[in-house]
């Protein structure tokens, strides 16, 4: 779906961040969150939890490799809580900022949302049987960012080459849940009025995670009534075509073959679907 920014202002938004463990790219089932980070943009109440992957100590230890000396002893000094719980908690926040903003539909926003955090949040949720009970929105800074910064000497569009571009006096991200949504909050502030762009709802995967769709392919998409991944897969299947018949006839200017944009289909279905 595509949201204008009157869209966007009509539900609560929040800047959250995932750390976890596991290759996502091998199998979000594999991801383990290890910590949440979250600020909402209405309130500029903040949340952090850390979480105990639900895995032996040895694997947990041997699983962190960011810097963080981040280990099971160290989790549990933290008073690290099993991901149900940290799960339950967190929806358990975003609810009371939703009903001290008094907006009924809640956007999560964070950085590389649609490759990474969402995934594995839909792959925590389903794993525990858990489900938001309330209008829940996903949206990507990352394809955000890539358009309002564009033209401006980047080195990429990480949290660290963006806050050393807007403020170089700023302490670099961490790596850390609550640091990098509070240097995420602090980047879009400034254009919170004008931010619009793809969203998806919880259990679903972007059409972007297929290689050669970029933004304005998935907008167009969108028009199309294909607005997420699972629409294609629903589209194949209630037609009784292939992907390459449905890339063919899809009406949208592609920047790959038919042939090519049904293998990227089924590579992203194979890898990040839940």
């Amino acid at each position: 779906m595509w949201f204008t920014n009157a869209d966007i202002q009509q539900n609560t938004c929040i800047v959250f961040d995932l750390e976890f463990i596991g290759d996502i790219t091998e199998s979000p089932q594999k991801c383990h969150i290890w910590e949440i980070g979250a600020v909402c943009m209405d309130t500029k109440l903040s949340y952090n939890c850390a979480v105990m992957p639900q895995l032996n100590a040895v694997d947990i230890d041997s699983a962190f490799d960011n810097g963080n000396e981040i280990t099971h002893v160290k989790l549990t000094s933290m008073h690290a809580i099993p991901p149900q719980e940290a799960m339950m908690q967190f929806i358990q926040w975003i609810n009371y900022n939703r009903k001290v903003t008094n907006k009924d539909g809640v956007i999560l926003m964070a950085h590389g949302c649609f490759r990474a955090d969402a995934i594995v949040m839909n792959q925590t949720m389903c794993t525990y049987k858990i489900s938001f009970p309330f209008p829940v929105f996903y949206f990507d800074t990352l394809l955000y960012v890539r358009y309002a910064f564009r033209g401006r000497e980047l080195l990429d569009y990480s949290l660290g080459s963006i806050l050393a571009h807007i403020a170089p006096n700023t302490q670099k991200n961490t790596h850390r849940a609550l640091d990098d949504a509070q240097a995420l909050e602090s980047i879009i502030q400034t254009d919170q009025m004008k931010i619009s762009g793809l969203v998806i709802l919880p259990h679903t995967l972007s059409t972007t995670v297929i290689d050669n769709i970029g933004v304005a392919t998935a907008r167009a998409l969108c028009r199309a009534n294909i607005t997420c991944v699972e629409s294609i897969v629903r589209a194949t299947q209630t037609q009784n075509i292939s992907l390459r018949d449905f890339w063919m006839n899809c009406g949208v200017i592609l920047h790959a073959t038919p042939e090519a944009m049904a293998v990227a289909t089924s590579d992203a279905i194979g890898r990040f679907m839940v």
